[in-house]
């Protein structure tokens, strides 16, 4: 993910520094009204990952809570090459986080908008 957006959602500044689980919040790099987005390793490998967390309004909407456990079970075994697998989730100040790795790099988007790829590379990409 890049750049960087400050959610009015997200109150809490000191989560920078924070260990939820085996994970170190570093830095926020993303937010808006539905989550805040933060960058973290994991303190075992240092693997660096990113971390959802959700806003507290969506929390204190009707049946919201119970709509996002059934969801977090379907993504926890969703296992496919295409979709980056959830490492982790859990709860953070009543507030659900999911934990995935962090793959930065050149999306799709942008690689066609720089080149032209052969029709042999565009299946595999």
């Amino acid at each position: 993910m890049t750049g960087t957006s400050h959610s009015p959602f997200d109150t809490d500044q000191s989560l920078p520094g924070t260990a939820l689980g085996d994970y170190v919040v570093q830095q926020q790099v993303f937010g808006n009204e539905q989550v805040t987005v933060f960058s973290a390793y994991q303190a075992q490998n240092h693997r660096p990952v990113l971390i959802r967390v959700l806003a507290a309004q969506l929390m204190r909407q009707f049946g919201f809570r119970a709509a996002y456990l059934s969801e977090k079970q379907s993504l926890t075994s969703l296992e496919h090459p295409h979709i980056l697998p959830v490492l982790a989730v859990g709860e953070y100040k009543n507030r659900p986080y999911i934990v995935v790795p962090d793959v930065s790099g050149r999306t799709l988007q942008d690689v066609l908008d720089s080149e032209r790829l052969p029709y042999a590379d565009i299946a595999t990409f």
